[in-house]
């Protein structure tokens, strides 16, 4: 039995795209965690080492709040409004943008938006014909980045990492 409990466990640490660390691997670890008996099991003590070092790694990268209005660029589509879209984000000096246009223009640039996850709040003014697609920047991805990291330094910490 223990053997097929390794097997399972190098197997699970094998295919990372398939059996992602925090969607998996982590999950199964504090599980085992909770359970006193579990400790001496070898593969529950690969599988917790292997947790520990993929958070580890994660809190060791830099975390630092955006010092200015620069935020990258990854929108991909390179039509006019979105290529003026990539040079507001890239910006570092401009917070707010406005693309007075069309319906079907503001929603392929809402569009874009959305599928690159840029960091901008988003609103339509109704005031005037046409009406003005309204991007604001944000600080979603480093709020995002720091709630990760605190739930990485609860994890280590609940694995006694």
């Amino acid at each position: 039995m223990p053997s097929l409990a390794a097997s399972a466990v190098e197997h699970l640490l094998a295919w990372p795209k398939t059996y992602r660390p925090d969607d998996v691997l982590v999950p199964a670890a504090l599980a085992f965690a909770k359970q006193a008996e579990s400790t001496a099991w070898p593969a529950v003590e690969r599988l917790r080492t292997a947790s520990v070092d993929h958070l580890r790694r994660r809190i060791a990268l830099p975390l630092e709040a955006p010092q200015d209005w620069a935020r990258p660029n990854p929108v991909k589509c390179t039509c006019a409004d979105c290529r003026e879209l990539g040079t507001f984000l890239v910006a570092a000096d401009r917070p707010e943008w406005r693309l007075k246009a069309p319906q079907d223009r503001r929603s392929h640039v809402e569009q874009s938006v959305r599928n690159a996850a840029c960091d901008l709040d988003l609103t339509t003014e109704r005031r005037g014909s046409p009406h003005a697609l309204v991007a604001i920047k944000n600080q979603a991805s480093y709020e995002q980045r720091a709630k990760q990291r605190r739930r990485d330094l609860e994890h280590v910490s609940a694995l006694r990492g």
